[in-house]
């Protein structure tokens, strides 16, 4: 059984365990295509993994051996067409040590090359024939626990022999035929934790197990059909490539069937001739599917697929899919009830936080604005570890899919990441299997709307703009660009100002063109409304306005906002104020800016208000006027 003890921050610890019953492992990924470039296959005859979990494939067709990460990423590649040091005729199967060295079967160049993980040639040992140390065409490897090296050969010479790992001959066992110890193409070959070795004997249609100097031990074939890979797990079970069944059957060490997946075709799980098979320590399994020129990959514990940003919303989200824990089936001894969802307690740079703040234009910040944004950043100051943030019931499903919150949203200051792991919880609290950690990250992808309705009038040598204000709950700022013709295109050099407010005062001769837009607080830009010379109302002066404050539209208002009309008689300094019950000063808003007119301006400025009273009071010079505005949740 595979238990969860502790989680640290860089990876969930998974301890493999046998299959119960009939439960394939699910379908991870896969990788690979026809042809001859990096990451593609001219028929892939050989898979093996190293301690770092890279994988190392056999491109017998294109004569060389491709390295790639776990999850199919292109590493490196080495060999060519040829019999020199480094080259391959039908590079046919291959083995890591300890330390990432690499064997490889050079089929019809009867030999075997060592290399060390990224290509570079050590020494190589081999020659036709069929004396001691000599090869029949070497089709399949294993390395033990001590390094040593087996090689099984084809007819004529039907034989497994074993080496140190620079090449010293040390033993052999093996003749043609159909009994006890005896081989008709031997093939695949795999080691266990004891050294008993593991012989796929191809066209005797079975396995046979012998000790590590060859003693005969048991066989089984329970259906095979040209079995041509064999792999074992850190638990002895044992997995064999089922060539021309098109499938992979798991047995117990000594030949109890566990369970099989795969038929011929092309699609996940399906093969087309599946000629080796390998796992790592994680438990994954690997099989190279010969003519789909590709690697597939099986796993046991839950795997997430993907972390991606939920489309079209407001941001904060992300989709995270997995596919399904081994035990995730009827025939499970510790059958899965849910999956739930942990994330990450991080805390994000602080140059990232600041680069986020410094985008914003700073005369629109107030206190409140300016602590909101910050606790979005830093509310995680201190803290450690993981904090659940969903579950989904497990139905036997072979993937599934949640949308969970992330840390914060990515923007035009960085890529900010949210880690994930995804725990299968059983009936018994304490017993869970955890996947290893993945993460992605979410982005705001909804702007604005245009501001609405916009409209100007010039008067006594200003355009005075005005504009309906925006009520989404992310709104930022205003953005207003002048230009001189219908066609001119917004940008840092003709922008004119950038207001919280729905009001702006260009001073200068009329007949300009004016856009402006809305930005949230991720940096996205709305659409534009345009004004043109023929829109703005040109009116003759109509005698002095009257200083007044018209109060808070709607009162009582919510704790989010509040929106207050008034009235300047003059363009000159003006201060509105926002004071609680106590007379404490709770917002400030120079407002004289805004020119003459009537205007409207949220004091909230995204503050969440107490519920309370508040008194509103707006000054010019001499005149003051006082409004009550009542706040409710």
């Amino acid at each position: 059984m595979r238990r969860t003890l502790a989680l640290s921050l860089l990876a969930a610890l998974i301890v493999s365990s046998p299959a119960q019953g009939d439960c394939p492992p699910p379908f991870v990924l896969q990788w690979g295509s026809s042809g001859s470039g990096n990451g593609e296959f001219n028929s892939p005859s050989g898979v093996a993994t190293d301690a770092a979990g890279n994988v190392y494939v056999a491109d017998s067709g294109n004569n060389r051996i491709q390295k790639f990460s776990s999850t199919g990423t292109y590493l490196t590649q080495w060999g060519s067409s040829g019999g020199g040091n480094g080259q391959f005729s039908n590079a046919q199967d291959l083995v890591t040590d300890a330390v990432g060295n690499v064997y490889v079967a050079d089929f019809r160049n009867n030999r075997i090359q060592k290399f060390t993980s990224t290509g570079t040639y050590l020494t190589q040992w081999g020659s036709s024939g069929s004396g001691n140390g000599q090869f029949s065409n070497p089709a399949g490897m294993a390395i033990d626990v001590a390094g040593n090296v087996y090689v099984a050969e084809f007819s004529p010479n039907d034989r497994i022999q074993k080496f140190t790992s620079t090449g010293t001959y040390l033993t052999q066992w093996g003749s043609s035929g159909g009994g006890n110890g005896q081989f008709r193409n031997p093939d695949g070959l795999a080691t266990d934790a004891a050294g008993n070795v593991y012989v796929a004997d191809a066209n005797n249609d079975r396995i046979q197990k012998f000790t590590s100097t060859g003693t005969y031990l048991t066989q089984w074939g329970g259906g095979l059909q040209n079995p041509t890979g064999v792999a074992t797990d850190a638990v002895g079970n044992v997995y064999v490539a089922d060539f021309a069944s098109h499938r992979i059957r798991q047995f117990t060490s000594t030949g109890g069937y566990l369970t099989q997946w795969g038929v011929l075709g092309s699609g996940n799980s399906q093969f087309t001739y599946p000629i080796s098979v390998a796992t790592d320590a994680a438990g994954n399994v690997y099989v190279a599917d010969r003519d789909n020129n590709r690697i597939q990959r099986f796993g046991s514990a839950s795997t997430i697929a993907s972390v991606r940003d939920v489309a079209n919303d407001q941001g904060r989200q992300v989709r995270i899919r997995w596919v399904r824990d081994i035990q995730d089936c009827p025939a499970a001894a510790t059958p899965i009830l849910q999956y739930e969802a942990f994330r990450r307690i991080d805390v994000l740079p602080p140059a990232q936080a600041t680069a986020h703040l410094a985008a914003r234009p700073l005369a629109m910040d107030t206190p409140g604005a300016i602590r909101n944004i910050g606790a979005l950043w830093f509310a995680s100051v201190l803290l450690a570890g993981w904090e659940f943030v969903g579950a989904v019931p497990a139905h036997g499903e072979t993937e599934y899919n949640m949308v969970v919150p992330t840390l914060v949203d990515s923007s035009a200051s960085g890529i900010h990441h949210s880690a994930f792991f995804i725990r299968a919880a059983t009936a018994v609290p304490t017993t869970f299997f955890d996947s290893p950690v993945d993460s992605g990250y979410s982005a705001d992808n909804l702007p604005p709307i245009p501001p609405a309705p916009f409209v100007a009038v010039y008067q006594s040598g200003a355009t005075n703009l005005h504009w309906g204000a925006n009520s989404e709950p992310d709104f930022w700022y205003y953005r207003v660009y002048r230009g001189s013709t219908l066609g001119f295109v917004p940008g840092p050099a003709n922008v004119i100002a950038t207001r919280a407010d729905t009001g702006y005062v260009d001073v200068g001769p009329a007949g300009s063109y004016y856009k402006l837009s809305a930005v949230d607080v991720n940096g996205n830009e709305s659409g534009y409304a345009v004004l043109t010379p023929q829109g703005t109302v040109d009116v003759a002066d109509a005698g002095p306005l009257t200083f007044a404050l018209e109060g808070v539209r709607p009162n009582p208002t919510t704790s989010s906002r509040m929106a207050i009309s008034f009235v300047l008689p003059v363009a000159a300094p003006a201060r509105l104020e926002l004071v609680d019950v106590n007379g404490r000063l709770v917002a400030v808003r120079q407002v004289g800016v805004l020119g003459a007119g009537r205007h409207s301006v949220d004091l909230a400025a995204g503050q969440e208000l107490r519920a309370g009273i508040y008194l509103v009071r707006l000054t010019q010079g001499r005149l003051q006027r006082t409004a009550r505005a009542v706040v409710l949740h």
